[in-house]
């Protein structure tokens, strides 16, 4: 939320859940469970990623920094083992989930912000959305970028996701489309 605060919500009910999570110098941008629903990351404008327990609310050790500027999104791996997140630095970074060490250096090539970034379910690759109007898609591995951006939306890409099989990539654009 813009205070600064998460909050977790019964599904069936709209009950919240506990009390709100509170850690971050800003607004909150993002927030999304590990696979096992067992742990939760934050990213936010105060340039830091956060992990909480998901079952009491607590933090898990410091916060995560490496961006340069805000945090927009935040994403574990199916395996919970890593965490990518993307920044209005114009990067992502990814970090070992279990110690919060960033792994390698930042990937670059979006043109501006980066507004969103998710893991394939196979955790061999990441999909990158830009506010340059691009997607990219990276080696989880080795950081190499794979192929040429993606274009297609006309301004900013808010937000991509891979299919289940990994086979399609889904992106929502500033200019009101969803693309494939």
């Amino acid at each position: 939320g813009e205070d600064g605060t998460l909050r977790q919500w019964e599904a069936k009910s709209g009950r919240a859940i506990g009390e709100p999570l509170r850690g971050h110098q800003g607004e909150v941008w993002s927030a999304a469970y590990s696979a096992d629903g067992s742990r939760i990351v934050s990213a936010g404008a105060d340039g830091t990623l956060r992990q909480w327990e998901a079952k009491s609310g607590r933090a898990i050790g410091a916060p995560l920094r490496g961006h340069q500027g805000g945090v927009r999104s935040a994403a574990y791996s199916a395996d919970g083992s890593r965490i990518v997140s993307a920044g209005d630095d114009g990067t992502l970074r990814q970090w070992e989930a279990k110690s919060g060490r960033a792994i390698g250096a930042p990937l670059r090539g979006h043109l501006g912000l980066v507004r969103s970034a998710a893991y394939s379910a196979d955790g061999s690759r990441i999909v990158s959305a830009g506010a340059d109007g691009t997607l990219r898609q990276w080696e989880a591995k080795s950081g190499r970028a794979i192929g040429e951006p993606l274009r297609g939306h006309q301004g900013a890409v808010i937000s991509a996701a891979y299919s289940a099989d990994g086979s399609r990539i889904v992106s929502a654009g500033g200019d009101g489309t969803l693309r494939q």
